[in-house]
């Protein structure tokens, strides 16, 4: 069917506490090596010729070729299907985490889009209850796909057997904590962005100028606004990755 076929040798990591208990930490890549190459020979004579082999852990995702198998299967994608895929991988190192800041700011374009559009109501007020309606749906969307949210940070304490006050600690900004109607409005208060923003609704109230000045301010705002926190909130989640696979 001309579909792409990849191959991974799983539970590595048990290979690997083998070669401890032998105390042959040394021959890691030898043994990773040699493991590889006996899966290849055996797709070969099962008619499979020259495929790659990819070994993994599932407990330990941020080891072996995970990170690798990632990428090599993000570049076989298309647009779409990529931006897909980088939002489903778990965090499980930096390397995802940045991935998914990539595929994140096609989200921030769209919900500033969402907000262009709003911002063409006619009724004064309108558009900023849109606006904040809509950072408020972004915000949760990007700390969920950060795995910021309790629920993540409760499966992921549980996986590597940290207490989650341990990882909450690593979210230094408290905002990502707590985003509200009311916090996202305190935000826009005190950013340059949404001084503008609040300025072009005031705007609005001068009939045909309003409509004209608001809209492309609207969408800028939002897009600002957006595009400097997903920053913070890559730099939280980057520290909750190092915390939980730290020693």
């Amino acid at each position: 069917m001309g579909k792409k076929i990849y191959f991974l040798r799983s539970r590595i990591d048990i290979e690997m506490d083998n070669l401890g208990k032998k105390n042959r930490q040394q021959d890691r890549e030898k043994e990773l090596n040699k493991i590889r190459q006996y899966c290849v020979k055996k797709l070969e004579e099962i008619k499979f010729p020259s495929q790659e082999v990819f070994l993994v852990s599932s407990y330990r995702m941020n080891d072996f070729d995970f990170s690798r198998f990632c990428k090599v299967v993000e570049s076989d994608l298309s647009e779409n299907k990529r931006h897909v895929f980088n939002l489903s991988l778990p965090n499980f190192s930096t390397d995802v985490i940045e991935m998914k800041k990539a595929s994140l700011h096609q989200k921030i374009l769209a919900a500033a889009a969402a907000s262009f559009v709003a911002g063409a109501s006619p009724i004064p007020g309108t558009s900023l209850e849109w606006d904040i309606a809509i950072l408020v749906k972004t915000f949760l969307e990007i700390r969920k796909s950060f795995g910021l949210d309790d629920e993540s940070l409760e499966r992921l304490a549980l996986k590597v057997g940290k207490s989650v006050e341990v990882l909450k600690a690593e979210v230094k900004n408290p905002f990502i904590s707590d985003i509200s109607t009311a916090s996202v409005m305190r935000l826009i208060a005190t950013s340059v962005a949404g001084a503008v923003m609040i300025a072009a609704e005031a705007v609005q109230l001068i009939p045909i100028v309003g409509s004209l000045v608001g809209v492309p301010v609207s969408f800028l705002t939002i897009y600002t606004i957006l595009r400097n926190s997903l920053d913070e909130f890559g730099k939280s989640a980057v520290r909750v990755i190092i915390k939980a696979t730290e020693k």
